[in-house]
């Protein structure tokens, strides 16, 4: 009775309420939005799970002392963005995206009182994501990943080659390219593609 007393005092029942809403905005995001226009399983896992872990930690820090100052939270910002962005080779939309999850983490985890302006905040972000992404915004551009055999290391890093090889391959026009792993000893390379279909 004690610990259930305990756990529905305002502070616990704050941080419940921070973590659902957390919950709900990072999944519609990135599952509503990224995951059923993408299908990239790996990225929405990954969005997933570091958006939960982002935002324990930050509600720990701001449990701990919440006078911590904002110049903190903002290099604390910046370190996790250089650590994620330079484990992999990310596409743009994809470090935009990450950033995203990790906007919401911060937002519903630092303890703001007004939780009418917080849930303006992640509608903002939610909302802005899916018309500025939608289909309809740019129709006709797509991405996809791939993986090919016995590519010439040169030739991904000369980039107009590589379009050019990569157009004519697949009967595509070929934006943009990131690499986003080269396996020496199986002599492949994973592509990220974004390209268009020309009718």
């Amino acid at each position: 009775m004690d610990f259930l007393q305990t756990v529905l005092a305002n502070h616990y029942m704050d941080f419940i309420f921070d973590f659902a809403l957390n919950l709900i905005t990072v999944t519609a995001l990135c599952y509503f939005i990224y995951y059923k226009r993408y299908k990239d399983k790996e990225a929405f896992i990954s969005y997933m799970l570091f958006n939960v872990f982002i935002f324990t930690v930050i509600s720990v820090l701001f449990n701990q002392s919440e006078s911590i100052s904002m110049g903190i939270w903002f290099g604390l910002f910046a370190i996790l963005s250089i650590v994620t962005l330079r484990s992999e080779a990310l596409s743009k939309r994809e470090i935009t995206y990450f950033f995203g999850t990790l906007s919401i983490a911060l937002i519903n985890s630092i303890g703001l009182p007004d939780y009418t302006f917080i849930i303006i905040c992640n509608l903002i972000i939610v909302v802005w994501a899916w018309v500025i992404d939608h289909p309809s915004i740019l129709p006709g551009i797509y991405g996809m990943n791939i993986t090919l055999d016995h590519i010439p290391e040169w030739l991904l890093h000369n980039s107009k080659q590589m379009l050019s090889v990569l157009s004519k391959r697949f009967w595509i026009e070929v934006l943009s390219y990131s690499v986003s792993n080269v396996d020496y000893v199986k002599d492949t390379a994973r592509l990220k593609l974004t390209y268009s279909i020309t009718k």
